[in-house]
């Protein structure tokens, strides 16, 4: 991921390298993990950013 803004010192507005003007959100510092390596050997993130709090509920499946 690219930081975009600083918003303070523990919080960053965050976006995909593919997409640099597309904000992703905003994310507290420690669930950044520093990417240390060539930039073109990754075509996607390693760990997907998760936001926190509960799943969202899905309707159950009918069967017919």
């Amino acid at each position: 991921y690219r930081i975009l803004i600083q918003i303070s010192p523990t919080s960053y507005e965050i976006a995909d390298p593919k997409r640099p003007t597309e904000n992703l959100g905003k994310y507290h510092a420690p669930t950044l993990k520093p990417f240390i390596g060539p930039m073109d050997s990754l075509e996607v993130p390693i760990v997907p950013i998760h936001r926190r709090g509960c799943p969202r509920k899905h309707k159950p499946v009918q069967n017919q």
